[in-house]
């Protein structure tokens, strides 16, 4: 099974139909995929695309993740990074450190910058 974190940017583009990360649902609806939502992406893409962070927080094959003291501890070094990047960066460099298989997607990896994590984009050929 692979697990998935989804950031902000793929959140907004689940919620606008993308196929493929639908597809990527439907394998988790079979549990071929875990699909993990850093709450604060869900917020952030809630206050950027309204409806967005509701939508994927209500799927019922998602699950979402809290901010913890670790994902903080890990993101507080991170003096220019954006903010909107701190928990999914975070969630997947402490999955590693705990040896647990977590693929960043996002839709702009320029975000992740200076962060230590490098998400794939699931748009890119």
């Amino acid at each position: 099974m692979i697990r998935v974190l989804f950031d902000h940017t793929c959140i907004q583009a689940i919620a606008d139909g993308d196929e493929f990360l639908n597809g990527l649902y439907v394998e988790a609806s079979y549990g071929h995929a875990e699909i993990m939502i850093p709450a604060l992406s869900a917020a952030v893409a809630e206050r950027e695309r309204p409806g967005a962070g509701q939508h994927i927080l209500g799927l019922r094959f998602t699950t979402a993740t809290d901010f913890t003291r670790a994902h903080a501890l890990v993101a507080g070094v991170w003096r220019q990074a954006d903010w909107r990047v701190l928990h999914p960066a975070a969630a997947v460099i402490v999955a590693r450190r705990a040896g647990e298989d977590a693929t960043l997607l996002s839709l702009d990896p320029g975000l992740y910058t200076g962060t230590g994590a490098s998400p794939l984009n699931p748009m890119s050929p």
